[in-house]
């Protein structure tokens, strides 16, 4: 069975997700690369994904106008505690 917080971790990696889809304030173009950088470390979560990485991150594409929402740009500027708790699910 799915757990309730897989679930919800799965719910905050989307989100993050469609933040950068839905980030009026950048361009196509860093919108993509966003993307593009947050799939990498998926790619590495099975990997676990280094603290540092993710940190890099964050601080990476919270920087702008990344969302209107402060909730938004809050959860993207903790991604590192989110694959933090997808770890844990594993261990």
């Amino acid at each position: 069975p799915i757990s309730c917080a897989a679930v919800r971790i799965a719910y905050l990696l989307f989100r993050i997700a469609d933040t950068f889809e839905d980030a009026a304030g950048f361009v196509r173009a860093d919108r993509l690369a966003a993307l593009a950088d947050f799939d990498a470390l998926l790619e590495a979560s099975g990997r676990a994904p280094s603290d540092d990485a993710a940190r890099a991150f964050a601080e990476k594409w919270t920087r702008g106008r990344l969302s209107p929402n402060e909730g938004y740009v809050e959860l993207v500027a903790h991604t590192a505690d989110v694959f933090v708790a997808l770890a844990a699910l594993f261990s």
